[in-house]
C-alpha cells in the first residue's frame, strides 16, 4: 500500500491541472547572457530528445523489463532526465527567451507570456510525477499505478513540447521593434 505521503503526491499528480504554476520569484535566477540563444535552445532540445527516449523506453518496456535492469531504475533515470529538462528550461532557456522577446513587438511578448504560463502548469504536473517515483522504494510501492501515471505524464509532455515549439517558432519568426534612435 502507498504511504500517506505518496498517496497525496499521486493525488496531486492526478489533479495537477489544479496546481498553481511556479511563482516567478521561485524560479528567478540571473539568465545566462553569454551563451547564444541558439546554443541554449540546441542543448535544451537535446535534453528533450533524451527525455523522450527514456520515456518511450520506460513506457514501452515496463511489462517486459529484463531482470538485470529493474523498471524502478529506469523510472528513476526518467525522473532525473525530467528534472534536468525542466530545470534547464526554467532556469536557463525561458529566462533568456523572455529577454529576447523584450526587444520585439507587443504581440510576440504577449504570446510568449501566455505560452510560458501554460508551460508552468505542465511543470507542476511533471514535478508531481517525479515526487511520486523519485526513489526505488516509491517506484516499487506504486508500480501498479505506473502505466496510468506514465500515460498522464505523456499527455502533459506532449502538450508542453507543443507549447515550447510554438515559443521557439515565434522567436524565429519575430521582428525586432524599430529603434527609436
Amino acid at each position: 500500500w502507498p504511504t500517506p505521503a505518496l498517496a497525496s503526491d499521486r493525488h496531486a499528480f492526478q489533479d495537477s491541472t489544479q496546481v498553481q504554476p511556479m511563482q516567478k520569484e521561485q524560479r528567478r535566477q540571473p539568465a545566462d547572457t553569454t551563451t547564444p540563444i541558439e546554443t541554449l535552445l540546441h542543448d535544451w532540445l537535446q535534453r528533450r530528445q533524451e527525455l523522450t527516449v527514456l520515456y518511450v523506453a520506460v513506457d514501452g518496456l515496463r511489462q517486459f523489463t529484463p531482470k538485470k535492469v529493474p523498471i524502478t531504475i529506469k523510472v528513476q533515470a526518467l525522473c532525473q532526465a525530467l528534472l534536468d529538462y525542466l530545470c534547464a528550461g526554467h532556469f536557463k532557456v525561458f529566462e533568456r527567451l523572455i529577454e529576447e522577446f523584450e526587444h520585439h513587438d507587443a504581440d510576440s511578448r504577449a504570446l510568449a507570456a501566455r505560452l510560458l504560463r501554460q508551460i508552468d502548469r505542465s511543470t507542476a504536473a511533471a514535478i508531481a510525477f517525479n515526487d511520486i517515483y523519485d526513489t526505488e522504494a516509491h517506484c516499487a510501492e506504486l508500480l501498479d499505478a505506473l502505466p496510468e501515471d506514465l500515460s498522464r505524464l505523456g499527455l502533459v509532455l506532449a502538450e508542453r513540447f507543443e507549447l515550447e515549439d510554438q515559443l521557439i517558432e515565434r522567436l524565429q519568426q519575430r521582428q525586432p521593434q524599430p529603434s527609436m534612435a
